[in-house]
Order: C-alpha cells, then structure tokens, then sequence
C-alpha cells in the first residue's frame, strides 16, 4: 500500500489495488511522502468509497465518522470496524439524497429523541459537521438514521 497524499500526521489517502482508500492510525503520516510504503502496522482504521464520485467528499465523511466514533467511545459505546463502515455508508447516502430525507427517518428521529438522546446527539453532530463542511443540505431527521447505526452498535455489543 502506497502513500499517494498525506492529509495529516494520523491520515493518508492510499493506493491498493483496489482502489483508494483513507488510512488513519496514530502517527502514520509522520515524515511520510507520497510514493512511500505505508506501515501496515500502523493502520487503525481504513474507509474506502462506494458510492461518491467525489473524493474529497469521502475524504470528509471519513473524518466526520472517526469524529461519531470518538464521541461514542465515551458513551461507553466499543465501535468496530464495521461499524465505521456502516456509518461511512449513511453519511455516503445522505450526501447522494440531496436533501430529501428517507420516508423512515422522522420515526426514527423521534423515537432517539425520547429514548436515547445521547446517542441521537452524536448522530446530530455528525450531520451538522457534514453539512458545515461539504455546505450541503441535509433534513435534520437523518441523524436518527446515522444514530441507529451507533444504537444497532451498542446493542450488538452488550446482547451478542
């Protein structure tokens, strides 16, 4: 895996085989250039587009997801891998929506609400940093639809 442009100290976007992806890890593009072997080792998390055109805009859905997974962690919320992966997705599809919300999303929205409004927070955080940054329109009810995945999460882990 190959550097191919350094976002910060702790993120690379990288050339596999596959494709493009975003590395993050602790120090990994410390005095790293492009063209340079990445420390596999270093790798905590890798996100990989599926559905946006527009690189840059995956490039910041991922850094809004290390943010939800940040702010879930001390929820006391232990989010996996695929776990960023479904969030990346939501965050993709919402994008993509332009603005019209899913049918599903107000139930939803209001059922967080009322039963857990701190995970619903996280989700409304995640889509205000989004929309901030990429100056898109998003209905606020899809932040139930990126906190259902950090409820689905937290149920997986304490019932599986």
């Amino acid at each position: 895996m190959l550097a191919k442009k350094i976002l910060n100290n702790n993120a690379i976007i990288a050339a596999t085989s596959l494709g493009e992806v975003v590395v993050l890890g602790c120090g990994i593009g410390y005095q790293v250039k492009g063209g340079e072997e990445i420390a596999i080792q270093k790798i905590e998390k890798w996100y990989s587009g599926q559905y946006l055109n527009n690189f840059e805009d995956y490039v910041i859905c991922c850094m809004v997801v290390d943010q939800m997974m940040s702010a879930s962690k001390r929820l006391g919320i232990r989010p996996s891998q695929m776990l960023a992966g479904r969030l990346t997705l939501a965050l993709e599809l919402i994008i993509l929506s332009k603005g019209q919300a899913n049918p599903l999303a107000p139930v939803i929205y209001q059922h967080l609400q009322e039963n857990h409004p701190q995970i619903l927070q996280i989700g409304q955080m995640g889509l205000r940093l989004l929309s901030d940054t990429l100056e898109c329109d998003v209905a606020i009810q899809e932040a139930g639809m990126i906190a259902l995945e950090l409820l689905n999460e937290d149920g997986d882990k304490r019932h599986g």
